[in-house]
């Protein structure tokens, strides 16, 4: 680690160096170093850091035209590993107009590259097809104008035209390493394109390269034979197998296989298998867009199978390595909703808490998040930190839905924490203003104004519930209600009333026994006897398991008792002995 650390800060010192030496001349010498340093970086792969180089080899070149003509196409063949086409065709339209006369074939090949990065393989099939017609010496530059031919033709997917270019690839180079590309890519064509018997043919030759250093590459070859051959239930042996002897790097035949691999497994809901090849996709994909699409997947696929702990592992991995990418946020949110599921609580809020500080967040997102943090929050018993969260939402909200929302949820804090009177502010806020919250908030206004006994103002929110029309569970509610606030303030003939009328409107509803055992609570205290009678007498028989259905019984017996019907009253105790034998009221009924 030591070791790259030093020669990463030596390239950059060069850099910075050459750099000001532009301006006061630099030496052959210089250039010669220049040229070098970027050779290096190309060995490496690391292109950006290889086009720097060139370009100062470039620039140090401009008096002499031999070293400027290879700056140039050193520089292009470093653009265009590193993908960078728009400064690549402005690079190779430079070189032609600087040397119109030099180096033809070598910018055929060039411009043949960027077509098919521009996915324009026609256009450079053409090109290249029209050049190799030409007399062009056998040597490395005519092996890649061919090699880029037959890629040319992959990528339409014309396998066997691909193979017959490989094919002659193989025939006309005496170059090992040309061989052995010519021949990998004319299998892999062949495999491609179904030819299964003539590519199992080509399996028995390919020990003649046992020790070239890529030989795996063939074993990987055979993977993919086994897949088109599919033979699935087979792979995950051998695959792992095969996969011990490949080298960790971009790897776009083991891409390949394990996208192929993927797609088999999760349409035939296997996502165990498919996450084996999805890890080993993120691991060998060949380009970062790649990379990052695979461990995307990845993360979703370990949801699915509630693997959460690896999940949030490879959300992590995404968020650490694309940060700046737009998705990220998306990856963001899932990771601390997984760690929420984990009672991973302060690693959630953490992301949660770093989210909220990012400029990218839509107004919506900001809202999720804020609505998240409250709710953790509140289950891990900090309920201010949760009204904060709450607050967020009010304050920043674009809409008045999205706002009443915030409100709505802080006044459902403050009650279930049993703060009545600030409960009953939040939500008479959210009941007086046009919003799909209005009605609920209209309800639990009322619920809190009950629990602080302020009868009056319950009163009237009460009744201008029972006028929603569109609701009939707030209705109801309101109807109930109205007859009940009524009776506490003392008002008992208008709650009868509207205790009748609301078991009348909404028979089926969840207060109608306390609405009847009301009722007849106040005929009770009247001393309406035979109304009570009336009213009580299939009480216990609609509703058995009722909370009141003991009392009414025994308010009926009271009732039998004041008007001397011994009969009916020795019935009624016996009912009530029998249905409810431990209720307290027993007793009281023998006695009378």
């Amino acid at each position: 680690m030591l070791k790259s650390f030093h020669s990463k800060t030596l390239l950059k010192t060069s850099i910075a160096i050459f750099l000001s030496c532009i301006f006061c001349g630099l030496s052959a010498q210089d250039s010669a170093r220049l040229r070098a340093l970027g050779d290096a970086a190309l060995k490496v792969q690391d292109y950006k850091r290889a086009v720097k180089f060139y370009t100062l080899y470039k620039t140090a070149s401009v008096k002499n035209k031999i070293k400027l003509e290879d700056a140039y196409t050193r520089l292009l063949t470093a653009y265009i590993n590193a993908s960078n086409i728009p400064e690549a065709k402005r690079e190779l339209a430079d070189f032609s107009k600087a040397f119109p006369l030099t180096r033809k074939n070598l910018k055929v090949l060039y411009q043949a590259r960027i077509f098919i990065f521009e996915h324009k393989y026609k256009e450079a099939e053409t090109l290249l097809g029209t050049t190799l017609k030409g007399k062009i010496k056998q040597d490395d530059l005519y092996f890649q104008l061919l090699s880029a031919l037959g890629l040319s033709m992959r990528r339409q997917k014309r396998w066997q035209d691909a193979a017959k270019i490989y094919g002659l690839l193989e025939e006309q180079t005496k170059d090992n390493a040309w061989k052995f590309t010519a021949f990998q890519q004319k299998l892999f064509c062949l495999i491609m394109g179904g030819d299964l018997i003539k590519s199992k043919k080509l399996f028995a030759e390919s020990t003649k390269f046992n020790r070239h250093a890529n030989y795996s590459q063939l074993k990987l070859l055979l993977l993919l034979q086994m897949i088109k051959e599919k033979r699935f239930s087979e792979l995950r042996n051998t695959y792992t197998e095969v996969m011990k002897t490949i080298a960790a790097g971009p790897n776009p035949l083991v891409y390949k296989i394990s996208q192929i691999a993927i797609k088999h497994f999760m349409e035939n809901d296997n996502l165990k298998d498919a996450v084996i090849f999805l890890r080993d996709a993120f691991k060998f994909a060949p380009s970062d867009q790649e990379r990052k699409t695979s461990l995307l997947l990845l993360v979703n696929t370990y949801v699915k199978i509630k693997q959460n702990k690896l999940a949030i592992k490879a959300a992590l991995k995404y968020i650490q390595l694309y940060y700046s990418d737009p998705k990220t946020l998306e990856v963001q949110l899932q990771c601390a909703r997984l760690m929420a599921l984990e009672k991973q609580y302060s690693e959630s809020l953490a992301i949660y808490t770093t989210m909220l500080k990012e400029s990218r967040l839509s107004t919506e997102q900001r809202i999720t998040v804020a609505r998240e943090s409250a709710l953790i929050y509140e289950f891990t018993g900090s309920p201010n930190k949760a009204i904060r969260m709450l607050s967020i939402i009010y304050n920043i909200a674009n809409t008045d839905a999205q706002r009443m929302e915030g409100k709505y949820l802080e006044g459902q804090l403050y009650y279930k924490n049993k703060e009545f009177a600030e409960a009953a502010a939040a939500f008479e806020e959210v009941m007086i203003q046009k919003s799909p919250w209005q009605a609920l908030g209209s309800y639990w206004a009322l619920q809190a104004q009950l629990q602080l006994k302020n009868y009056r103002k319950a009163l009237y929110i009460a009744e201008e519930l029972s006028k929603d029309k569109k609701n009939k569970q707030f209705s109801s509610s309101g109807q109930y209600y109205s007859a009940y606030c009524q009776e506490q303030l003392g008002k008992t003939d208008e709650a009868f009333k509207n205790y009748q009328i609301y078991s009348k409107l909404f028979p089926k509803d969840k207060y109608v026994p306390m609405a009847i055992f009301a009722a007849g609570k106040i005929l009770f205290s009247q001393k309406k006897f035979a109304e009570v009678i009336e009213m009580f007498k299939d009480f216990s028989t609609k509703y058995p398991k009722n909370a009141f259905a003991p009392n009414a019984l025994y308010k009926i017996i009271f009732a039998y008792y004041q008007l001397h019907k011994w009969d009916e009253m020795e019935q009624a105790i016996r009912l009530l002995v029998k249905k409810y034998p431990y209720s307290n009221y027993c007793i009281a009924a023998e006695f009378w």
